[in-house]
């Protein structure tokens, strides 16, 4: 198979049961990739090698929602058999389980300090755990249908959920008051916080990217050019550049503060993580790792369909099926 036209050699076909990867994402220093599966497992791979490194059995549902700790310790599943699990990384052993929920958990993120572990599911709540304990520490009720993404804040005293009921909730992790809602026209389907300003971003089913300023719970700009339902956002670490991946089958770069469109990266498939690296120079996607260090500050606004650099490597394949290029 070929990204962009470029033909890449194939590492090695890894001949295992793993069938319908919902849900990736990659370790802290990008050394690791985990994949939850419609199989019930979970997953971990070598990024340099794609050797297959572990298989973590715990769950009996399908698995939604994968992430590792900040420290990249610790690993959380979230399924559809409406429990989370904790995995210590090295091990590849079930620190423990966490239940409470009463449907599929969509969302699971670790609060940048660690500490504490939220998730969202299809019950319509948000939970807060703490993640040395393992106990309840919030229970957040207010949305009115599926919660579909959460995320803290980069000083962990906030939540932010998105939900198909078209709105976006910031929960106050102290108190567990809810702090403000912001109402949209579209079903919420990924929200991220920007890494230095109180700006939240959300992407939606209208194929419609809001900003939010937080001081005023005001859209600040909305950006336009995705055809379909937006599944992925994600702040670059300056704060400056947003990526956005939809069903569309593309991933596109937005400046920030003009609203430009700098690129539109047409993908030959569904994007299902899309993330910056620590030092904004690469995006990780399950499709490929993404180069933009393309000087973007010297092109012209609305510059699109220019291919981004890929790193050519080789392909983790499943069964025939390519997941991640390496």
């Amino acid at each position: 198979m070929s990204l962009l036209g470029l033909t890449s050699e194939i590492l090695g076909i890894l001949d295992t049961l793993q069938t319908g990867i919902s849900s990736v994402a990659f370790s802290p220093n990008g050394q690791l990739l985990v994949s939850g599966s419609t199989d019930r497992t979970v997953r971990l791979w070598d990024t340099e090698t794609g050797a297959l490194q572990q298989i973590l059995k715990g769950h009996s549902g399908r698995v939604l929602s994968v992430v590792f700790s900040p420290d990249g310790r610790l690993l959380s599943s979230g399924s559809e058999d409406n429990i989370i699990c904790l995995w210590e990384v090295v091990k590849g052993a079930l620190q423990r389980t966490l239940t409470g929920h009463s449907s599929g958990i969509r969302s699971v993120v670790f609060s940048p300090n660690g500490r504490l572990l939220a998730s969202g599911s299809e019950d319509r709540t948000v939970r807060l755990w703490d993640t040395v304990t393992g106990k309840l520490q919030k229970t957040f009720n207010g949305h009115l249908n599926a919660i579909q993404s959460v995320i803290f804040s980069p000083n962990s005293y906030l939540v932010v959920s998105g939900s198909t009921d078209k709105t976006i909730r910031l929960w106050d992790t102290e108190t567990g008051a809810l702090q403000q809602t912001l109402v949209q026209s579209g079903a919420i389907r990924s929200v991220a916080f920007s890494p230095h300003d109180q700006l939240v971003a959300s992407g939606s089913r209208d194929s419609i990217v809001r900003f939010w300023d937080l001081a005023t719970g005001a859209p600040q700009q909305t950006f336009n050019g995705h055809s379909d339902r937006i599944h992925l956002v994600a702040f670059s670490p300056d704060g400056r550049l947003l990526a956005t991946g939809s069903h569309d089958q593309t991933v596109r770069l937005w400046n920030i503060a003009t609203g430009a469109l700098l690129q539109t990266l047409n993908v030959n498939g569904l994007v299902q993580y899309l993330e910056f690296a620590p030092d904004g120079s690469y995006i990780w996607t399950n499709l490929g790792s993404l180069d933009v260090q393309f000087g973007w500050e010297n092109h012209a606004p609305n510059l699109t369909n220019v291919d981004l650099d890929i790193l050519e490597r080789q392909w983790i394949q499943l069964n025939g099926s390519n997941i991640y290029y390496l």
